[in-house]
């Protein structure tokens, strides 16, 4: 079987909400990136899963911000 965009968007949308629902169970701190950062496709990805610096910078200063609390 060809797996096209529009599969590999509804396999990863089920893989996240079964991350969320293992996380939710177990009291683990789950965060939404998709939920609560826009991404850019063309400037934020190498390709369908790897960030560019781009990316993952706009990921890291989310994340910073979301977990400062902790320390």
């Amino acid at each position: 079987h060809l797996i096209n965009g529009t599969d590999y968007f509804h396999m990863i949308n089920l893989l996240h909400q079964r991350t969320k629902k293992v996380a939710n169970e177990s009291g683990s701190l789950f965060i939404d990136l998709n939920k609560n950062l826009k991404f850019d496709l063309a400037e934020d990805f190498y390709d369908h899963c790897h960030f560019t610096p781009k990316g993952a910078n706009k990921i890291g200063n989310f994340l910073f911000e979301k977990l400062k609390f902790l320390f």
